[in-house]
């Protein structure tokens, strides 16, 4: 029987296994349908072989062994992608006896095996890999006795099987694998005694347990459950499509779409990050970290509830379910394998209401009551400065004019001049021609639309609380549509004009001298035009403005000024896009329990 996933020294085919790994788990399935054994041999505690029987029989729900001694309390966490426990939950699926073959030691030590990404089996195969590990650890991790004790016991125990089996398929650890193979050879062995137990319990996990404590977390696991019989999973794969699976949900939920580079970057954010650990792809912990920084925390949230999901814990034996402390499971090796997840804590709104839509009430609107929610006004703000400040340089760019150098720098260097000229040696300034202006006035057209049109039929005018904040007119959705809280409800922008010095705007919406244009946006840009206290009105869209506008504002001394809306960032005004409504100042106290 031939086979480059396994050391073959018949009636022995040694596999060697790396604990709480996909690849290696689906590695053993090949290797298992390969051999096709009469039997299993699994470095697990031989004293424990009933209560790890029972557990793997509840896969793929989880479970816990705890085993409490004189001098010490242990446990052992059981779950799918786990060769050593494939190889049980195999021998169970397809009738063959599986034997527990390692010696139960007291108080072992806890150490990390520096092993590399076990991703890289799926793509150079596992003899490869396993060739390049042992080679790198021979010299540098010696055997502790309790070691030598664990595989000469293993190595009794297989030669007395192999009195009654042609093909053994053995599991042991990666580390231990060729020392146990060569200690099958030896005449006779000593004997060992298991350490002593005082009791020992199978038990579960809550689900919110359950959520920190998988070592391959709930997607992956989820997925390999789909794929056991014949496994043919990427790791990768399924990363970029928690994230796209993620995208989705966001997208819904926060009515923000998330371009696709978005999701690239967090992906090479992620990638990058992984490098810098050691590691061929990042642990749950980093890929959150790139999804919080490459679009935000709410998106990171999502990644995070889809990731950690798990749809199998059932629990149908009824038994006793427990928290623990992830660290105290997993010791040293949690903050670098397991639970790096757990920091992001996430600032994640776990803990914020999110009750049932269908019961909650949005008071009638009254335009003397309704108010605006002050966060998100003052994100609208810092967009409207930012704009008719671009809208001020591009105006004054555009009065400048380009002179070679000579003895002032002017307005500064006039780069393109200059390359455009760098044959000749000549360095270009920029010369201002016209006078400076300014701007006071803005608007921002998400969606064009007619005034007849129904797909934003809410229209309003603002006027600003404060000398800080501007007046507004926009057109929006139906806010009473998408009710998200008491008193709260939610629209979405399909344009809206900023003025500014507050607290002069009439309803432009109702005001005869606008009557005669037939779009939302033209009625919104004249009134822009009109109200201008200064000379520059920045328009952002997806087409420049009118002439007939245009001509609008020339009569009055003022200047459009047309802003791509695609030049900006995407992302960004996607976000303010979105708004709440609340129906009195009062719900104010409350909202940011429903708004996130």
């Amino acid at each position: 029987m031939r086979s480059d996933r396994v050391l073959s020294k018949p009636p022995f085919y040694f596999f060697p296994g790396v604990h709480y790994s996909l690849e290696s788990a689906t590695e053993f399935i090949k290797a298992f349908d390969e051999i096709q054994p009469d039997c299993i041999a699994v470095e697990l505690p031989k004293t424990m072989a009933k209560e790890i029987g029972d557990a793997v029989a509840r896969l793929p729900d989880l479970s816990l062994v705890v085993i409490k001694r004189k001098s010490e309390e242990v446990a052992l966490h059981i779950e799918p992608c786990d060769p050593f426990f494939e190889a049980v939950r195999k021998a169970q699926e397809k009738s063959i006896p599986a034997y527990l073959i390692d010696l139960d030691v007291e108080k072992y030590p806890k150490f990390y095996d520096p092993l590399p990404d076990t991703y890289a089996m799926s793509k150079i195969g596992l003899k490869t890999y396993w060739a390049a590990v042992t080679q790198a650890q021979v010299p540098q991790l010696p055997l502790t006795d309790l070691d030598i004790k664990r595989e000469t016991f293993m190595a009794k125990e297989l030669k007395a099987l192999s009195y009654s089996y042609e093909r053994i398929l053995v599991v042991t650890g990666l580390r231990h694998t060729q020392n146990v193979a060569s200690r099958t050879a030896l005449p006779n062995f000593p004997e060992y005694k298991h350490a002593e137990i005082e009791s020992i319990a199978v038990k579960t996990y809550s689900e919110e347990c359950a959520r920190e404590i998988m070592a391959t977390f709930g997607y992956i696991t989820d997925a390999y459950e789909l794929e056991r019989n014949s496994p043919n999973i990427d790791r990768n794969s399924l990363h970029i499509q928690l994230l796209r699976a993620a995208k989705e949900i966001y997208e819904v939920e926060a009515r923000v779409k998330i371009p696709p580079l978005r999701i690239i970057l967090s992906l090479q954010f992620a990638r990058n990050m992984a490098l810098r650990s050691g590691k061929l792809l990042p642990s749950l912990y980093q890929l959150l970290i790139a999804a919080r920084s490459c679009v935000d925390h709410r998106f990171a949230y999502e990644v995070w509830k889809l990731a950690t999901n798990y749809p199998h814990l059932k629990n149908i034996d009824s038994l006793e379910i427990v928290s623990i402390d992830p660290k105290i499971l997993w010791g040293s090796e949690a903050h670098f394998k397991f639970i790096l997840k757990t920091p992001s804590g996430k600032e994640r709104p776990t803990e914020r209401l999110r009750k049932d839509q269908t019961k909650q009430k949005f008071f009638p609107m009254d335009p003397q009551g309704i108010c605006s929610f002050p966060p998100e006004d003052r994100v609208v703000e810092r967009i409207g400065d930012r704009l008719k400040r671009r809208g001020v340089i591009l105006a004054h760019d555009l009065t400048c004019s380009s002179i070679p150098f000579s003895s002032s720098l002017e307005e500064g260097i006039d780069i393109r001049e200059t390359i455009r000229h760098w044959l000749d040696k000549t360095l270009y300034v920029k010369k201002a021609t016209g006078k400076k202006g300014e701007s006071a006035s803005c608007v921002i057209i998400f969606e064009p639309e007619l005034r007849s049109s129904n797909q934003y039929p809410w229209t309003m005018s603002w006027l600003g609380e404060h000398e800080q904040e501007s007046d507004m007119a926009f057109y929006a959705t139906n806010p009473l549509k998408d009710v998200v809280g008491p008193g709260i409800a939610r629209a979405i922008y399909g344009g809206f004009l900023l003025v500014s010095p507050p607290r002069r705007l009439f309803d432009v919406w109702r005001d005869p001298d606008y009557e005669e244009f037939t779009t939302k946006e033209e009625v919104l840009l004249a009134a822009a035009i009109d109200y201008a206290t200064k000379p520059i009105v920045v328009y952002a869209a997806g087409k420049p403005a009118k002439e007939q506008l245009k001509a609008r504002a020339a009569r009055q001394g003022k200047q459009i000024l047309y802003i791509p809306l695609n030049s900006l960032g995407a992302f960004e005004l996607q976000k303010i896009k979105r708004f709440h409504v609340l129906d009195s100042h009062d719900t104010r106290k409350h909202a940011a329990d429903f708004i996130f």
